[in-house]
């Protein structure tokens, strides 16, 4: 079955810097066998193609507190502003040129004689303002700050991955340079960024604006009227990286390097990443935020069951701490996780029950310190004595539960005769009978010993035991 999937212009969709003119539309083929997670990668894809942003994300970097799914969004989101800039700069830079050209067609007829010797000086382009009051050390001109290129956002796989590029490369020579290489590119590009910005400028008035710590100031003042100023000694060193990419950097401008962030190439490792794992593989990524998520459901249970659980408050604290280690575990181990749930599920019980039993016990949801203590106690296994017994609120309660539940067992509406007195409890299905004394055996001037009998009746057996002592000190 073919379909067509079309955005409106009334729609809510967030289209950022881009204004669309006509809603555009595209053709998706459906069918039976077409996966969730397929369905999902054709929207994505309509996001990156059409520069929606995807909402209710924050914006900025991928957040390595996050889930790595939660990080592959935000990086496409961040493919997505790169690519808006991007087109907007290209846009802006043909209506300059176009502008420019109009301008030549109507000088034309101006012509200038000019030396052919004369050498024309370099301009300075990218600027992005003034640094302070500084000055370039051997001209004297006034220091820009250069329009450099944004950082290069990754997510925490992408990370795990250039470490183990680099750790890779191994300790020799070649594989040292070859490390401090990779690592640079972002330092070539801003090297390259102010050469254009500031002509004529030499390797310390990049060290003042760059890194200022390796700028060591000294007493006096140079020609231009600024403290004098020398190297650091890091900087100093034989086969220093940044001596050797000055010398080799050029003079060109942000808008005219090579991308460090190639916005199209990022998106389709981030489609790719989504194509290539299943539906269950992506559940796997939200297990983190789940396991989150229910915790903090269970805290907030907690915070309102008003019933004095001091081992449920531990349990939940160790499960906390339990989920603060996984979560911070590269790769979701999923025994790990299903053992933590686990305990986690026998909390909500034991929450639930408590729940339960206070809404029996107090419907109306006074507050009572008696009967919340006494659900404590009935929570973790202790027996409890309830004073005055069917005389009391609670004991009261207690005989309509089991007035109501024969009621439903008999089958009796609330139209009907009351249930008698001596049917309101259900029949004993065992009866058991204790008898404790102390008596003096085998004489009778032994030492009192204690003796035990027990009876049990129902309606398919008798049982009888006992134990029995003797004092045998003399015996």
């Amino acid at each position: 079955m073919l379909a067509y999937v079309e955005f409106n212009q009334n729609s809510c969709w967030n289209t950022g810097a881009r204004t669309v003119n006509e809603p555009p539309v595209l053709p998706v083929i459906f069918s039976r066998s077409l996966s969730l997670s397929l369905s999902y990668i054709c929207l994505f894809i309509c996001y990156f193609s059409f520069s929606f942003f995807i909402s209710r994300l924050a914006t900025g970097f991928p957040d390595a507190r996050t889930c790595l799914l939660h990080q592959k969004l935000q990086m496409l989101n961040c493919c997505i502003e790169r690519k808006n800039a991007r087109e907007a700069m290209i846009a802006d830079r043909e209506f300059s040129s176009a502008e420019s050209s109009e301008n030549e067609c109507d000088d034309d007829e101006e012509f200038f004689d000019c030396s052919t010797d004369m050498e024309k000086p370099r301009q300075s382009v990218g600027r992005l303002g003034k640094f302070e009051d500084m000055k370039l050390l051997q001209t004297g001109e006034q220091l820009y700050i250069p329009i450099t290129q944004d950082p290069v956002p990754k997510t925490e796989d992408q990370l795990e991955e250039d470490t183990d590029i680099l750790l890779k490369l191994g300790s020799d020579a070649a594989g040292s340079e070859l490390r401090a290489r990779m690592m640079s590119a972002s330092l070539l590009s801003d090297m390259e960024s102010f050469k254009a910005a500031n002509p004529g400028s030499i390797l310390e008035d990049f060290i003042r604006w760059y890194s200022p710590r390796d700028w060591i100031e000294e007493e006096g003042v140079d020609e231009w009227g600024q403290k004098k100023g020398k190297l650091s000694s890091r900087m100093l060193i034989s086969d220093n990286t940044w001596v050797e990419m000055w010398t080799t950097a050029k003079a060109v401008p942000a808008n005219r390097q090579k991308r460090l962030f190639d916005d199209t190439r990022e998106a389709e490792k981030v489609l790719h990443f989504l194509d290539s794992r299943s539906i269950g593989q992506i559940g796997e990524l939200l297990v983190p935020v789940l396991a989150q998520v229910a915790i903090c459901r269970v805290m907030d249970e907690c915070d309102v069951v008003d019933v004095a659980m001091n081992d449920s408050q531990e349990a939940l604290q160790k499960i906390t701490k339990i989920c603060e280690r996984l979560t911070r575990e590269s790769k979701v181990n999923m025994h790990k996780y299903e053992a933590m749930f686990l305990e986690l599920v026998d909390l909500e019980l034991t929450l639930s029950q408590a729940n339960s039993l206070l809404y029996k016990f107090n419907p109306s949801g006074s507050k009572d310190n008696d009967l919340n203590v006494m659900v404590g106690d009935l929570i973790r296994g202790v027996e409890v004595e309830i004073e005055e017994r069917a005389d009391s609120l609670v004991g009261e309660r207690l005989v309509t539960m089991f007035s109501d539940a024969q009621k439903a067992l008999n089958m009796i509406v609330h139209d009907q005769a009351q249930v008698p007195k001596s049917t309101t409890f259900p029949l004993a299905a065992k009866r058991e009978f204790v008898l404790r004394v102390s008596s003096h055996r085998p004489a009778a001037y032994s030492a009192r010993c204690p003796q035990l009998m027990r009876a049990v009746l129902s309606r398919s057996e008798f049982r009888l035991c006992g134990a029995f002592t003797e004092d045998i000190v003399f015996f």
